[in-house]
């Protein structure tokens, strides 16, 4: 997904486009039944993998309210 796609506030750091895809498929989610993304920020790891893998059960953990 381009980085465009998603929302964040101010001096909240998102995981780039690139680094998102190559992150993705060192995981191997396509063998994997759930994932934890802890320190999710932005959500954009955890809205993509869960878009790439619809089967996918996916958790994402943020403390920061702005991000």
């Amino acid at each position: 997904m381009k980085d465009e796609l998603f929302l964040r506030g101010e001096n909240v750091p998102m995981t780039k486009e690139a680094v998102r895809a190559l992150a993705l498929s060192k995981l191997e989610l396509h063998r994997a039944s759930h994932l934890i993304d802890v320190g999710a920020g932005t959500g954009s790891v955890s809205i993509e993998a869960a878009l790439q893998f619809p089967s996918l059960q996916v958790t994402a953990i943020e403390r920061n309210p702005a991000a």
